[in-house]
């Protein structure tokens, strides 16, 4: 249901904000939206993706390889705390398509 309610809003250029059950899809309901149309914008960045925990970052991540395997070749840094700052600041410098990151950590950068 999150998917059917926010993907095409997503894919007019709305701003949707969804709430659902763990497992529900959320992931996909954004992501695949994002993926699709960074076919007409290459460069980066494209998306920002805030999310209140470094478990949860991860996951977006691996969620986002996943679904983007043998599409678009997406680029996709992870911005957290616990992590190498330096080299976080280095991926950000080559401007990859779709970030992934903790409000606390991209303060710290920004």
């Amino acid at each position: 249901p999150v998917q059917s309610a926010c993907i095409p809003k997503i894919m007019s250029g709305d701003d949707v904000i969804g709430v659902a059950k763990t497992g529900s899809g959320k992931t996909a309901a954004f992501a695949l939206p994002i993926l699709h149309n960074l076919n007409r914008e290459v460069f980066g960045p494209f998306a920002l993706v805030l999310t209140p925990t470094r478990e949860l970052a991860l996951q977006i991540a691996e969620q986002f390889g996943a679904f983007g395997k043998g599409g678009v070749g997406a680029t996709v840094v992870v911005v957290l705390g616990g992590m190498d700052i330096v080299a976080q600041q280095v991926a950000l410098s080559r401007r990859p398509h779709i970030i992934i990151a903790t409000p606390g950590r991209l303060a710290d950068i920004i």
